[in-house]
């Protein structure tokens, strides 16, 4: 099966100049229930600044949840509006935990993928229940499934979380290619985390430094070798020095170009994990996250927003990037080689 963003997103089909193919690169979070509510926003998409954006229930800087999910008609009609802009409408509906509809929203409930798994025709169920619900709101991007194994039990941001299918990379697989199956069915992009594997780390690449050289495991790459028909990968900011010896997956090319596009031979869209994410943000500054990101083979780089809130990061980024790119640090034909990627068809 083709890649889905493949038969359904025509991402920036318009956009011909080179300003406006940076643009396409960026994904970014944004506070409002609605785009009169976010003047930013709808000024940096009027501009071709960014290339998507994506949605949250809770706002991590102000400690509430006044961001952009208030009910199903607000959120309805919010992607409604967003929907007029070619851009990936994003977000993270892995079940359980990490529930961006949650039932106080009005919403359906739903169970972990931990819990899933241990009934695989309610997963399947869950799945196209969700890319139905997804597709009827007018959002094209889930991030999920989550396929890292679960190796590292104490792990709060994974195990306790209920974030993973199980250890047995066989069984992951099969559970994630149900969720992506039903999702493709609905007109739904989905994408694989974390690469090259979060679940053998204790710490959270939220709060900071995250090293797994000595727990992670060479079969964790085994279900993104066998989904490699997924519309997108996610990065981790995990680091692993046999891997490399200097930087995190998300700005490593010996991780993303060398193992996970030469050695595994993916060729779809590869998307970082927040960049506003202690991991890197506290070791590197801006413009070195962009460029490594960037030079290391991504093709979408993910502000969420959710660490220093700035309503205007997409049009920075893309100044940094027509920077980064005359200063000689990018050459043009990364960024040409990242567009088509996301507007594939």
């Amino acid at each position: 099966m083709p890649f889905l963003w493949m038969l359904f997103i025509p991402l920036f089909l318009t956009a011909t100049s080179f300003e406006d193919k940076v643009g396409a690169l960026i994904i970014m979070g944004f506070r409002g229930m609605s785009l009169d509510e976010a003047p930013e926003l709808k000024m940096q998409l009027d501009k071709h600044a960014i290339g998507g954006i994506i949605l949250y229930d809770w706002d991590s800087p102000h400690q509430n949840n006044d961001r952009n999910i208030q009910s199903p008609e607000q959120l309805h009609s919010l992607c409604h509006a967003l929907s007029t802009y070619p851009i990936w409408i994003a977000i993270d509906q892995e079940g359980g935990k990490v529930n961006r509809l949650h039932p106080t929203y009005g919403f359906p409930s739903t169970l972990s993928q931990e819990a899933l798994a241990e009934d695989p025709a309610q997963n399947l169920k869950q799945a196209h229940q969700t890319a139905a619900l997804l597709h009827d709101l007018g959002i094209n991007l889930n991030f999920a499934p989550v396929v890292d194994l679960l190796r590292e039990r104490k792990s709060d941001v994974m195990a306790k979380s209920g974030r993973c299918f199980g250890a047995d990379p066989n069984s992951v697989t099969d559970l994630a290619r149900m969720v992506v199956d039903a999702h493709h069915s609905h007109g739904v992009a989905c994408c694989l985390k974390h690469f090259p594997g979060h679940g053998s780390a204790m710490g959270d690449t939220h709060m900071g430094f995250v090293d797994v050289t000595q727990t992670w495991q060479s079969d964790e790459l085994e279900p993104y070798k066998a989904l490699l028909n997924t519309d997108m990968v996610m990065t981790a900011h995990v680091f692993h020095a046999h891997l490399d010896a200097q930087y995190p997956a998300t700005l490593s090319k010996a991780i993303i170009q060398g193992l996970l596009r030469e050695t595994l031979g993916y060729q779809g869209i590869v998307i970082t994990d927040d960049l506003g994410m202690k991991a890197v943000s506290a070791h590197y500054s801006l413009k070195e996250r962009v460029k490594l990101a960037l030079n290391a083979g991504v093709d979408l780089l993910l502000f969420g927003n959710q660490h220093e809130y700035d309503p205007q990061i997409g049009s920075s980024v893309k100044a940094l990037i027509l920077q980064l790119v005359e200063e000689g640090e990018v050459a043009p034909a990364r960024i040409e080689e990242a567009y088509q990627r996301t507007r594939r068809t």
